[in-house]
């Protein structure tokens, strides 16, 4: 008979691991949506949603889809990249 408790007796094999699922692809109305000024991340304030106004308004913090919003958006603004400072020598 075998003894489980047996100290001598070695480990069971580790199970298989599974790969991590795929990140969703980047649609055109979110690739949009990050490309926005309006665009706000995920954080403090709740999740991802449009600080635009009149969109805000309407869409809220939770309830902000950008596939409903963004692919034809009449407020969409791209976002300018940070200049850096002249330097004077």
């Amino acid at each position: 008979m075998i003894d489980p408790t047996d100290p001598f007796r070695p480990p069971p094999p580790p199970a298989p691991r599974q790969a991590a699922p795929e990140p969703a692809p980047l649609t055109a109305a979110l690739a949009r949506f990050y490309a926005c000024r309006w665009h706000k991340v995920e954080g403090a304030e709740g999740p991802a949603h449009c600080t635009q106004s009149d969109v805000r308004s309407m869409a809220g913090l939770a309830g902000f889809s950008a596939e409903s919003w963004c692919p034809d958006c009449e407020y969409f603004k791209v976002r300018r990249g940070s200049k850096k400072p002249e330097t004077f020598s």
